[in-house]
């Protein structure tokens, strides 16, 4: 088990879309909508865990006709938040998922959940990683239990670190100039992230 800790942790902690959304969330949210964002990136885990246990993630990888509508929704997701972060991002309206109209807590956790559902190296990691370390077909409920509970701790740690560091650069660059320009940075980097997404769908 801590082999599988120490792998799922070295591969949560590598930014990819889901780490950019909480950054560049994290300083225009409360406490309480940063947790239906975490919470959807953790049930989205436990979904292509359970998937993974009864054979269903590496069925679904075959089965490309399943797969990309997924992912096509999530790169949607993601390109929306990279034209709402340009926008807005240069002001202190909030931005997708804040105290606004049509943003509520169920919109950030169901955000998040697709996301993870249609995130390429989310599945990679179920379908070719996970493998590797674990014998899936051979768990013991107890085994079970054990992963059940390293992916909501590594995971939550982990998005809760980086959505820490993402609060204390809106803090530290609310009104600054180079704020404008940071957030740009995160759009354009969400937007490219979505185009390979998209890449990765249709190819």
């Amino acid at each position: 088990m801590f082999m599988f800790a120490l792998i799922y942790a070295s591969v949560v902690i590598i930014p990819g879309p889901g780490i950019m959304t909480v950054i560049t969330q994290a300083g225009r949210l409360s406490r309480s909508r940063i947790f239906f964002l975490i919470a959807g990136f953790v049930v989205g885990d436990l979904i292509w865990f359970f998937a993974a246990l009864l054979g269903l993630s590496a069925a679904l990888r075959a089965t490309p006709m399943l797969l990309t509508p997924i992912q096509i929704l999530g790169a949607g997701y993601l390109i929306l938040l990279s034209v709402r972060l340009w926008k807005e991002g240069i002001s202190l309206k909030p931005v997708v998922g804040a105290k606004s109209a049509g943003s509520s807590s169920h919109t950030l956790f169901f955000g998040s959940l697709l996301l993870t559902l249609s995130n390429p190296k989310v599945l990679i990691f179920y379908v070719a990683i996970l493998p590797i370390a674990l014998d899936t077909q051979a768990l013991s409920a107890l085994q079970v239990f054990q992963v059940i509970a390293i992916i909501v701790t590594v995971l939550s740690v982990i998005k809760v670190l980086y959505a820490l560091a993402g609060s204390y650069l809106e803090k530290y660059l609310s009104g600054k100039p180079v704020e404008v320009w940071l957030y740009r940075c995160f759009s354009l980097l969400i937007f490219l992230l979505s185009i390979s997404m998209l890449y990765e769908a249709i190819s």
